[in-house]
């Protein structure tokens, strides 16, 4: 943590540096207040959890005696607000890493059954699907405005699951009606490795050899007893291939492009060849679990958040609807089980993005005008003159049981941010020197651009 009344940062003089909100914040006493307030609004939520959990045995129960009862007649709207209840449904528990880390329902997202024909073409065969489960929230930056996946690794039997985010267009539920641009995933962020001190923590679900290729097939149970006949799943594998991989030093971080395609029986698909998607994959090297990256990872971990935001920007080659595909879709972050590092760096990007240091979202993320022309990205990213503070309009407001954080931490745009990314996905940014890291990223930018004007 910072000293008492840190006034100083490698030789700098944070007063001439720092923003005054940033200022006001970083210093030990605000510090651990902050946490302390935010650790107690998640013990609040983490209540209500329980309680949703509680109310759907019990509804459970009552169902099997009396088939017309309300699932909800003893649900306060505070326990609806933050259900945990699909995530504990028997069919779905066994696809959750952690029993103790499960997503909410309102923000959980869906992921469409992919229905492949012998020829490999995808096709919707249930657009009122609920879709399968996948232990992942949408989350949206409160201040940086960008829209993300926040997922804990894949399991065995979620790869397939996982990998059929990238399949389909997949936009959050509010901007659903609204989309006019093609908006699928095509980059995946890792922040674990697969296997950490012994233990496996991420499945792989590519290969590790360029040029390898390997088939990922559907969990027997994601399909409907009507349409999980032999064939049928047959024809739903998915062929990945490590098309390309190099390490970044600089980064930290091994970057992999990697195709997906429906695997296709040529026997009796006529020699076709389906269609076949790209997405990049980014691995950071530097984040060991439970903890942070050391001070002397600090600048390869920053110059991965801006690599991150660059290639996700990169357009497809290749693509004959390029100027269709959406400039900036969101991407898919995650680590073991996706609430500490994920969280972690969710909230380092939102504010870097508030605050210049990377470019806007590509898109407006107001329903009313996602359909508009994309910002042009090219022009430098504006600098904020003052201090920014949580009533700018840039900031994404989410209504809450809980209510505002305490008056102290009106101006701190770092507690603003994790508690409005915990409202959306449980336990996020998890141990209090996470949070700490994310005061300190936005101090160590502040002072790199100091250093870079003089």
């Amino acid at each position: 943590m910072p000293s008492k009344a840190q006034s100083s940062f490698n030789g700098y003089d944070l007063e001439d540096l720092l923003p005054r909100w940033l200022q006001n914040a970083y210093t030990t006493p605000h510090i651990q207040s902050a946490l302390t307030a935010l650790d107690e609004r998640e013990d609040a939520r983490s209540s209500f959890r329980a309680e949703s959990a509680k109310a759907a045995a019990a509804t459970e129960a009552i169902s099997s005696h009396l088939h017309n009862s309300d699932p909800n007649t003893e649900s306060s709207e505070s326990t609806k607000f933050y259900s945990i209840v699909s995530g504990i449904s028997p069919d779905n528990m066994r696809r959750n890493r952690y029993m103790d880390v499960l997503p909410y329902d309102r923000t959980r997202v869906q992921v469409k059954v992919p229905h492949f024909r012998d020829s490999g073409a995808l096709f919707n065969e249930d657009e009122e699907s609920e879709g399968l489960y996948l232990n992942a929230n949408w989350v949206q930056e409160k201040y940086g405005r960008k829209w993300w996946i926040a997922s804990q690794a894949p399991l065995r039997n979620t790869a397939y699951t996982f990998l059929s985010l990238l399949l389909e267009d997949m936009y959050p539920p509010k901007l659903h009606s609204h989309a006019s641009h093609h908006s699928r995933p095509r980059t995946v962020v890792q922040l674990t490795q697969n296997i950490e001190s012994g233990r496996r923590k991420a499945h792989p679900y590519f290969p590790d050899v360029v040029g390898q290729t390997m088939i990922v097939v559907p969990d027997f149970t994601d399909y409907p007893s009507s349409s999980s006949s032999t064939s049928h799943l047959q024809r739903s594998k998915l062929k990945v291939t490590l098309v390309a991989q190099e390490r970044i030093g600089e980064a930290c971080c091994v970057k992999s492009l990697v195709e997906v395609r429906p695997f296709v029986d040529h026997a009796t698909s006529k020699n076709t060849t389906p269609a076949a998607i790209r997405f990049t994959h980014l691995l950071f090297n530097a984040w060991p679990d439970h903890s942070v990256p050391s001070p002397s990872d600090r600048a390869a971990l920053f110059e991965f958040v801006r690599l991150v935001d660059r290639v996700n920007r990169q357009m497809p080659s290749g693509s004959s609807s390029e100027r269709d595909l959406d400039p900036d879709p969101p991407i898919i972050v995650g680590c073991s089980a996706g609430i500490g590092r994920t969280g972690s760096f969710i909230a380092m990007n939102s504010l870097l993005r508030h605050a210049g240091f990377l470019p806007p979202p590509g898109y407006s993320t107001t329903s009313e005008s996602h359909s508009a022309a994309p910002q042009q990205l090219t022009q430098s990213p504006s600098i904020p003159s003052g201090p920014a503070t949580p009533s700018e309009p840039s900031a994404t407001s989410l209504t809450t049981p809980l209510g505002p954080l305490p008056t102290t931490l009106s101006t701190d745009l770092v507690s603003q941010e994790i508690d409005s990314l915990r409202e959306q996905r449980a336990g996020m940014v998890q141990r209090p020197e996470q949070a700490v890291l994310v005061y300190e990223m936005m101090v160590g930018a502040y002072v790199e651009r100091g250093e870079l004007k003089r």
